[in-house]
């Protein structure tokens, strides 16, 4: 089968896929009582510590343990000839076929400029504007084909995983100041208008909010039925931070990169759940 083929196939496995997840209510995941999750921070094309992150998950010898990934696109540093993160995309797919239903990936604000083709400036340089340059590298007259099935794939990705354990695991979240335009019902609706992914939309919103305040999360948490929330979008120096009471920010996409392991049969305090964090550098 042609390379292009492949990929698009590769794609509309992953979209129905998603979209027929057992796990999949309206936008969100919920996860039942039982086993562990591995949650990430954003990747940006690394794939170094996408192979740690599978090597720590260990989803061969752990049937009970799922993972979530998201971010994936639009590398940190990219080349003349343009941004290649889509092959890390597609890595992550492959994964999600051969570990069905234990693969999960989460809509980042990155992913869904790509669909919207709204720029992005990354390294002095519109980071959409690379990565489609870099299809049209790697799939030349076929690129086209495979830009729409990665874009149809990356729309059918869920907002955010509810766990049992009260821990909501999500890309964002609205900024404190877009509170009033946000509608936390974004989570339960069975398909986004396109109204919700365009700016100020609540699906827009929850994947680009910054600085938030334990006041804001506990109005959420009410909302949605949780306490404490796991989240990327936010670059941390050091891998992590916890910046109130009822948050964990993680990136994955550098050296000092982590993700955290969550066993879905208990409880945690902000604490022990930071006690959690798994860094990549000691994964071997």
């Amino acid at each position: 089968m042609p390379a292009h083929e492949e990929i698009i196939e590769l794609y509309r496995y992953g979209q129905e896929a998603n979209l027929a997840d057992p796990l999949r209510k309206g936008q969100h995941l919920e996860f039942t009582a039982g086993g562990e999750v591995v949650m990430t921070g954003d990747l940006h094309g690394n794939e170094r510590n996408l192979d740690k992150i599978v090597r720590f998950a260990g989803l061969g010898e752990n049937p009970d343990r799922h993972l979530i990934l998201h971010e994936l696109l639009h590398e940190t540093e990219a080349s003349a000839e343009g941004c290649f993160s889509f092959r890390l995309l597609e890595r992550a797919l492959r994964l999600q076929k051969a570990f069905p239903q234990r693969v999960h990936l989460l809509l980042g604000n990155h992913a869904l400029c790509q669909v919207l083709e709204k720029p992005v400036i990354r390294y002095g340089e519109d980071a959409v504007d690379l990565l489609r340059a870099g299809l049209e590298k790697a799939y030349g007259q076929y690129a086209g084909g495979v830009c729409n099935a990665m874009h149809d794939f990356l729309l059918s990705e869920p907002l955010a995983a509810r766990l049992p354990n009260r821990i909501m695991l999500s890309h964002s979240l609205p900024s404190p100041a877009k509170m009033s335009m946000f509608d936390p019902r974004v989570l339960y609706q069975g398909q986004l208008a396109d109204a919700d992914l365009q700016a100020d939309g609540s699906a827009y919103l929850m994947l680009w909010g910054r600085h938030h305040t334990a006041e804001q999360l506990a109005e959420l948490g009410k909302e949605w039925d949780v306490d404490l929330f796991v989240v990327g979008h936010q670059p941390q120096e050091m891998g992590f931070s916890v910046p109130n009471s009822r948050q964990i920010i993680l990136s994955s996409d550098h050296n000092h990169g982590c993700c955290l392991l969550i066993d879905l049969s208990r409880s945690y305090t902000i604490e022990a759940l930071a006690e959690k964090i798994v860094k990549l550098a000691g994964v071997g």
